[in-house]
């Protein structure tokens, strides 16, 4: 349901009135609240002066009855609803309540409408050492008490009394405080009726000068809007509104037009989609057999690719034999840049050079200074050969590992010529160690071998000699040869 603006106007300025007037209820009613209570301690401090000097006056020329009967007579006052007149021992003397007389002022403070947030005998023990009045608010804050030192007796040496009792009067701020907000809500009520008759008279002012013509332009919208585009406001005037009408009446006319050329436009539309859907089922047709073409075409780069994986998958599984059969045989693999410098070497390669675990970074200078220095001169002469085309690379030397042993490794390679000059050589290594270490095993057994070949043929010449001087010996004897010797 459409509310139409005649209407919402008023009630959104009634809705505001409303709430600034709450508003100010709120702000006005808490300041009138405080003014009233900082009024009221400011009248309690002046009469509870003056009723100290009464008090202290009567009490100087010993009438404690006058003392009891004023105190008495403070409850008459309507905002005033009990006063206790206590001594220097804390006894009630005078009170408004006779029942409390002569009641210890711990018992006494328990008839207090509302205590303060401090404890009353506490706060009485301070006035009586300071000398000096205390006014508190009660803890709901519609009472006030206020508390002030009597002095009972003649000040010591002219300076400090040496009885000092204390005055309580308790304040009711109920009644103040209510004529305070009921002033508040008549001049809050008086601004909410002047601000509605305002409203009203506005009302009345938008209603005949805006709402109306408003009215007719959306009328004439709704009209223009269920294609009737003869439609016109037939609003007049200077302002605003006015201009807006003209600018939709001038709206109205240039849409009739438009509908006209968009009629137009549609027929030749109508015309050019024709012509375009052969066309396209023309190109239809062809994108098909080129989707077939594609088709086929796909399918032979799918089995290229299925080659293409497998035998990568093949690289990849002969890489890893070979790796690992590296691995296994000791043998390493390497590629020098010769222009660059750069070199490659497997995985094999940094153990074999400087032992198990190695991250030996390849490059020629690591490579020389793990050569054991007794063969580093021939290794060096051999690469020079194989690069000036002399010899192929073929050496066995030594290398010391980081902890000081010497291991053998056997090298072999030749250099790949580009254009007549040399851009790589290339290479493999071998572990020998273990073949070094039978050939010198071998080599110490034979001479072991040579060492008791040569004992023995002594050994058995010098027995032929022992055996054929005890044969010369027998025939001296007369006897027959005792051995018999064979010789070559």
């Amino acid at each position: 349901m459409r509310l139409p603006l005649r209407f919402m106007v008023p009630l959104a300025l009634l809705l505001v009135t409303l709430v600034l007037s709450v508003w100010s209820l709120q702000i006005n009613g808490k300041r009138a609240v405080r003014q009233v209570e900082n009024q009221q301690v400011e009248q309690l401090k002046q009469m509870l002066a003056q009723i100290q000097n009464l008090l202290e006056y009567a009490l100087n020329r010993g009438d404690l009855e006058w003392v009891k009967s004023a105190v008495s007579s403070l409850g008459g006052y309507q905002r005033d609803t009990l006063a206790l007149l206590v001594d220097e021992q804390g006894m009630v003397v005078g009170s408004t309540h006779r029942t409390l007389l002569n009641t210890p002022l711990s018992e006494a403070v328990t008839q207090l409408a509302a205590l303060p947030d401090a404890d009353p005998v506490t706060l009485v023990a301070s006035v009586q050492a300071s000398l000096a009045g205390q006014t508190r608010l009660g803890s709901n804050r519609d009472t006030l008490l206020g508390i002030y030192p009597i002095f009972f007796g003649p000040t010591h040496n002219g300076l400090r009394p040496t009885r000092v009792g204390a005055l309580l009067l308790q304040h009711d701020l109920h009644l103040a405080k209510y004529e305070a907000l009921h002033g508040v809500k008549r001049q809050v009520l008086q601004f909410v009726l002047v601000l509605s008759l305002m409203v009203l008279l506005l009302g009345g002012f938008f209603q005949v000068y805006v709402s109306k013509r408003i009215h007719r332009l959306v009328e004439m919208a709704e009209r223009i809007a269920a294609g009737d585009l003869s439609a016109r406001s037939g609003v007049g005037g200077r302002d605003e509104l006015a201009e807006l009408a003209t600018a939709f009446d001038q709206m109205a006319m240039l849409r009739a037009d438009a509908e006209a050329a968009l009629e137009a436009a549609r027929a030749n539309l109508e015309r050019l989609v024709a012509e375009r859907t052969a066309s396209l089922e023309a190109a239809n047709q062809q994108l098909q057999q080129e989707i077939r073409e594609r088709t086929q075409i796909e399918a032979v780069l799918d089995e290229q690719v299925r080659a293409r994986s497998k035998a990568i998958n093949a690289l990849r599984d002969s890489e890893d034999r070979l790796r690992r059969s590296q691995l296994f045989a000791h043998i390493g693999t390497w590629d020098w840049n010769t222009q660059s410098g750069d070199i490659f070497w497997s995985e094999t390669i940094a153990p074999l050079l400087s032992g198990p675990h190695s991250q030996l970074s390849s490059n020629y200078e690591n490579f020389l200074n793990s050569i054991h220095p007794d063969d580093r001169l021939a290794v060096t002469q051999a690469v020079q050969a194989c690069l000036d085309g002399q010899a192929e690379y073929d050496i066995e030397h030594r290398v010391v590992w980081p902890d000081g042993s010497v291991h053998w490794l056997h090298e072999r390679g030749n250099v790949v010529r580009a254009n007549g000059e040399v851009g790589r050589m290339l290479g493999v290594v071998q572990d020998i160690t273990a073949r070094k270490q039978a050939d010198q095993v071998l080599q110490e057994k034979m001479a072991e071998l040579e060492q008791f070949n040569r004992v023995a043929v002594t050994r058995e010449l010098s027995m032929i000699e022992l055996k054929k001087e005890l044969n010369a010996l027998a025939v001296k004897l007369g006897e027959p040869p005792r051995y018999e010797i064979f010789e070559d």
